[in-house]
This record gives C-alpha cells, structure tokens and sequence, in this order.
C-alpha cells in the first residue's frame, strides 16, 4: 500500500514538472495550471479567448470588449488599465490576463501577492497575435484550438 501511495505522489509530481513554464511580458513566471475563471483586461486577449473557445472561461472583462457580441454577456470589471482591484479580487478569478504595462505593473503586483495568477501581455503587433494564442493554450489547458487559430492568422 505504501509503494502505491510512493508511486501516485511521483507521478503527481512529475505531472507537476511536465506543465510548460510560462512566463508573462513581465518575466513573471505564471503558476502553471488549467484556468476556470478567467478575467480578462486586455480587449484583444478577449477576443482571442473567445476564438480559442475558452469563451465561458471569461467571467470579468474590460469597459472596452465589444466583440464578440457574446463578451458583452461577462461582467465588466471597468477599465483595462489600473483596473480597480476590489472589483477584480471580488469575482474570484484564478487567473488576470492584462496588457503588460507601466500602468499595469502594480497592479500585477498586488494580485500576485494575493496569491492569484496573472499572465501579462502584450498585443502590440501581429506577431504578438500567435504567441499570445500559443501562451493562451498553455493556461487554457488546449493548445489544439489556439494553434489552429494561429496558424490560420499566419497564413492569411
């Protein structure tokens, strides 16, 4: 019994070691992990949440996430820079997507030493777009949805 409860505890722990280590814009490594409860405060990271078909993840989005018209349907936890962290903390989130700015970086701050995992990003080119669903994927847990999506941008 003992060695059964030796080898579950090993290949926990090597499944632990397996997840890809992610680090955001802001050389933070982000908790490996498949995200439930999503917050995204970054309207295009919105959008390719909702692409990806982790749309029913999202349970808080910005003031500015008009598309796709299902988004609108997510709480809005207000502007996507210096977003107020009542409101984010209050909706329980496992994971804050947000840009990775000079406005943003407190922010990050405070949440990760509240022990909630953020990914930083920044979207500010189309080369950005297939790394940022590729980093999508990994904290999605689906690398299947976000790789088609990204291979479908590059071709076009």
């Amino acid at each position: 019994m003992y060695a059964a409860v030796a080898l579950s505890i090993a290949c926990d722990r090597g499944a632990e070691r397996a997840l890809p280590t992610v680090h955001d814009d802001f050389g933070q490594e982000v908790v490996p992990g498949v995200a439930r409860r999503i917050i995204s405060l970054s309207p295009a990271t919105t959008e390719m949440l909702f692409a990806i078909g982790a749309g029913s993840r999202v349970i808080g989005r910005t003031s500015w996430d008009w598309y796709p018209d299902s988004a609108r349907l997510v709480p809005d936890m207000g502007p996507g820079l210096r977003p107020n962290l009542e409101v984010v903390v209050g909706a329980r989130p496992d994971l804050v997507i947000l840009y990775a700015s000079a406005d943003n970086r407190p922010a990050a701050d405070r949440l990760r030493s509240l022990g909630i995992a953020v990914l930083a990003i920044k979207n500010d080119s189309i080369g950005d777009l297939a790394r940022t669903l590729r980093l999508l994927g990994i904290v999605t847990g689906d690398s299947v949805r976000p790789g088609i999506v990204a291979d479908s941008v590059a071709a076009t």
